[in-house]
């Protein structure tokens, strides 16, 4: 973007309005900075924040727009006339603040004042006319001149007349079914409130998942507590002070996305658990997040700089708007860079040789601290080959520089670097070596959600980066080392780049060795590489992950790899992988990059999934049936093995699962017709020109579905006998959420007909889904006859 273009931003203040110039990446702070100084308030930046305010009435929480964003992130979703300069948070003591700061204070005062009197009139109008506040009553008014009798001065010269009227007309909608008497018990009310004016309430849930409903309460004198809904209880949830961190989380349901606020406590014997809000909107999470940070770093403990130091970063991973980095993050990885960055030679001992590569070998080894008291440690080093020319020298150097910045703990950290010739990285040594490796030697052991787990740590890794405006260009397994049976942590930055601020994407120059398999369209036509390009190939690690090591198109050349991709197909789902999972990567694997999930949206949904995985593999260990049938079990366990053509994933036509016909009983042969008959219903959805007709579309998965539910039925009808069928409702369970992604597919493919591009993108992707309904028809079919065999066998026993 265009960071010449400039904009007037207009401000409201309690002292007036004030415009500000800022161009498209002023951020919220900056603005709210500016706004201060213009009305000649005290420079007391924490206090302050831009708040959303659709009138002057309190009524509803106080938002405030996140002091990260960017002027061009909120242009368009806001109302100008809705920005308001107000006070966040809330001093203490007054009479202490005053000597202090009088300018506040002054500002203060007129915030409360304007706010409770202007709800207060609306409610002296509605008892001097004793009807519903109306146009014709504000215009009878506003000729007598009565405005003055209700509202005082600065109310009425705050804004303009129509907006005063607009927002009148909002509140009186509150006080539709008020009779006098209710006028009367809320005037009272409102005069109450004024003794509390200095705490802020918001809806929200206590705990994870759907919680208790609550109105959280923030303040001074409130601290943290908690109001439980439809009861007078006001509990004390903690103070301030014995925050030791906030951390913010997004998680994704099938009602929509959530919001979850964690507070950590520190040295709270009381507090076993970290506290646990959830939120509904994003707005107001963030509001609530940054206003128990402000609060805390005012709290005295805070004070003084030793103590914030041995505190540490309060925002753990940032906010709803800017997550996974803190304010001062860039200057901490700038300082961490410096650390160890030049060690000397004859400090590491060489011991073998870990693998070798065209421009480097990689040498298992010790380094040995100079400072006094620090053991011998293991580690990596990566030897650049002697003889190399400056230009591969310098190249080895720059992804050192780069590699130094990053502090995760799910990055291979970079000790240090000996830069005289032959250059070397030291690297922190990953015992069990490459991930690729790791997994096809242990493939019958690696539970499902470990898999699972590995992708979301690297999730966390490249959500890191992409926050650094970091693109990694070469996410494969291969570059993922494992440091234990529970972690992993990205590695080889030698294609990393740092983009420079207003840029979205790197062109590479041409020539030069590129992973073809694992990189997006884009960079395969133009070279591009982005963000978007990285979420293409993690989804492809993540393919390798649940295949256990199995290279992408592993039976086809370069050539017809690019050929398959540019003709819209994709890698077929691995055995091992769950439903929700392979469709989180053909959302990775969309054509249009913008189409495409960012790493901060793909954790969430990781998240989810991993809970899935776990769920599954505990009732998996549970069931007698799977330890009678482990040497069957164990044998599904094995890498998909694909033929060429299936090793594209080819989701239409040809590439659909078969069925055979088994010589079985009656009752099998009955379930057997149903699910051939889905498959059928399948292959013609497929068969059919793209958009022959959208009504015939839309015709054919409403039969596929009845189809499903008369199998259900069948299968039903067939296992009464059998006691354990939770193989079954597993494989059921699979097929119900295949099938309602498939119908999400289809309807946006209606409510999107008109659009060419984005169409074309979606038949692609509503295709891919039918492949996965088909496969999961198949798998259901394989358990229903896994638990009539294991019923057969268990009955023949006894």
């Amino acid at each position: 973007m265009d960071q010449s273009i400039s904009d007037i931003v207009t401000v409201s203040t309690l002292l007036g309005y004030v415009k500000i110039k800022c161009s498209q990446s002023t951020s919220v702070d900056e603005i709210t900075k500016i706004a201060i100084k213009k009305v000649s308030i005290s420079n007391n930046l924490l206090m302050f924040g831009l708040e959303l305010r659709e009138s002057l009435s309190s009524i509803g929480d106080r938002l405030f727009l996140c002091p990260y964003l960017t002027w061009s992130e909120i242009v368009g979703l806001v109302n100008e006339q809705n920005i308001l300069l107000s006070i966040r948070l809330f001093p203490t003591n007054f009479e202490d603040y005053m000597r202090k700061d009088r300018s506040t204070l002054h500002y203060l005062h007129d915030q409360v004042y304007s706010q409770s009197c202007f709800e207060i009139g609306c409610l002296d109008i509605k008892l001097s006319f004793d009807c519903e506040i109306t146009e014709e009553v504000l215009d009878q008014l506003d000729k007598s001149g009565g405005f003055s009798t209700f509202f005082p001065s600065h109310v009425l010269h705050r804004q303009k007349a129509k907006y005063l009227r607009r927002d009148i007309l909002n509140y009186a909608s509150n006080l539709y079914y008020y009779s006098k008497e209710d006028c009367m018990l809320e005037h009272l009310n409102r005069l109450l409130m004024l003794t509390q004016f200095d705490s802020d309430s918001y809806a929200c849930y206590l705990g994870a998942g759907l919680g208790i409903p609550i109105r959280l309460l923030l303040g001074p004198r409130s601290q943290v507590r908690v109001n439980i809904k439809n009861t007078d209880e006001v509990r004390l949830l903690c103070y301030f002070a014995s925050i030791q961190q906030i951390i913010f989380s997004e998680i994704s349901r099938k009602e929509g996305r959530r919001y979850q606020v964690k507070l950590v406590l520190s040295n709270d014997p009381d507090a076993e658990q970290p506290i646990i809000f959830t939120f509904d909107s994003k707005l107001t999470a963030d509001t609530v997040l940054h206003t128990l940070e402000g609060y805390c770093k005012l709290s005295p403990d805070m004070q003084t700089n030793s103590a914030a130091a041995e505190h540490g970063p309060l925002l753990l991973n940032g906010c709803p708007f800017r997550p996974l980095m803190d304010l001062s993050a860039c200057d901490q990885y700038g300082k961490c860079s410096q650390i160890h960055q030049y060690l000397l030679r004859s400090h590491i001992t060489l011991e073998r040789v870990l693998g070798e590569g065209q421009f480097g070998d990689v040498y298992k080894g010790t380094y040995r601290p100079p400072e006094a008291g620090f053991s011998t440690i293991l580690v990596a080093v990566k030897a650049c080959k002697v003889g190399l020319g400056s230009e591969e020298k310098q190249r080895w150097l720059e992804e050192a520089d780069l590699h130094a910045k990053l502090t995760h703990p799910h990055i291979i950290k970079l000790y240090g670097v000996c830069r005289d010739e032959p250059v070397w990285l030291v690297l922190e040594f990953a015992g069990e070596g490459e991930l690729r490796h790791y997994l096809m030697e242990r493939q019958s052991r690696i539970a499902l959600s470990t898999l699972v787990t590995f992708c979301h740590q690297l999730s966390s890794a490249l959500a890191y980066l992409e926050a650094l405006k970091i693109i990694h260009r070469d996410v494969a397994a291969r570059n993922v080392l494992v440091a234990n049976d529970t972690c992993v942590k990205l590695a080889d930055f030698g294609m990393a780049r740092q983009l420079i601020q207003g840029e979205d994407f790197y062109v590479a120059e041409q020539g030069g060795k590129v992973p073809i398999k694992w990189m997006a369209p884009e960079s395969l036509k133009s070279r591009i590489f982005s963000s978007a390009s990285d979420v293409w190939m993690f989804g492809v690690c993540m393919w390798e992950i649940l295949s256990f090591g199995l290279k992408p198109f592993h039976n086809t050349s370069n050539a017809e790899a690019v050929a398959a991709i540019g003709r819209g197909e994709r890698l077929a789902r691995p055995e091992t992988c769950l439903v929700s999972h392979y469709r989180l990567m053909l959302e990775c694997w969309m054509d249009d990059p913008l189409l495409r999930p960012t790493f901060n949206t793909l954790q969430p949904k990781l998240r989810d999934i991993l809970s899935e995985a776990k769920r599954l593999s505990a009732e998996a260990s549970n069931n007698h049936v799977q330890r009678k049938l482990s040497s069957d079990r164990n044998e599904l366990s094995k890498p998909p093995i694909f033929s060429e053509q299936s090793a594209t994933g080819k989701p239409i036509n040809d590439a659909f699962p078969t069925l055979s016909r088994p010589a079985t009983s009656e009752a099998d042969t009955a379930v057997h017709r149903a699910v051939y008959c889905v498959m059928q219903l399948i292959l013609t959805v497929a068969k059919k020109p793209a958009f022959s007709s959208m009504k015939q579309l839309l015709s054919s998965v409403k039969k596929i579905g009845e189809q499903i539910r008369t199998l259900f039925v069948i299968i039903q009808q067939t296992v009464e006998e059998v006691d354990d069928v939770s193989l079954i409702d597993s494989a059921e369970r699979q097929l119900t959420d295949s099938y309602h992604y498939l119908v999400e597919d289809v309807r946006k493919l209606r409510d999107l007909h008109a659009k060419g591009d984005v169409k074309d993108e979606l038949y692609r992707r509503f295709l891919g889904q039918a492949f996965v309904v088909a496969t999961d028809t198949r798998a259901l079919f394989q358990s229903f006859q896994q638990c009539r065999q294991a019923h057969f066998l268990l009955t023949a026993h006894h």
